[in-house]
């Protein structure tokens, strides 16, 4: 078992208040967050939203590393691409905004192209023990990109 401890704080604003927050964990960096631009939030700032994605995004990412190395998987380089799809969606009779699906784009390249069977069973096996993808309700869709 893990724990993953953060601490959210706010200070006390003037009314209206405005809608941003620390965020911190031990010795990390400290992001400051806000409710996205298009729900009164401010532009420039991470969003919960934008964080949930990044979450998953990033775990795709730390898990495909450790599997590619393990399997001596032969990269140059990578990138993944992802969006959150929010709608809204009925939960016992109320309409709620959720994220419904994330969608990743996963860009990589290979030092030779001998190795794309291997990519493609070692993205699966990444996809497969995602935490974040694995702990959420929202579909989280990958598409391999072999450039």
């Amino acid at each position: 078992m893990w724990e993953y401890n953060i601490q959210v704080q706010w200070e006390k604003q003037e009314v209206p208040y405005k809608r941003m927050v620390r965020l911190t964990s031990g010795g990390f960096p400290e992001i400051i967050a806000t409710t996205p631009e298009n729900r009164g939030g401010f532009a420039g700032y991470w969003s919960p939203e934008h964080l949930f994605v990044a979450a998953a995004s990033i775990c795709l990412s730390t898990t495909f590393l450790h599997i590619a190395q393990n399997s001596n998987l032969k990269i140059e380089k990578y990138r993944i691409e992802s969006t959150a799809i929010a709608d809204s969606v009925e939960i016992e009779g109320v309409d709620r905004t959720v994220i419904t699906e994330i969608r990743e784009k996963f860009y990589l390249q290979l030092t030779d192209s001998k190795f794309e069977k291997k990519a493609k069973r070692v993205v699966e096996k990444s996809i497969e023990n995602c935490i974040i993808a694995n702990s959420v309700k929202s579909k989280v869709t990958t598409e391999l990109i072999l450039e």
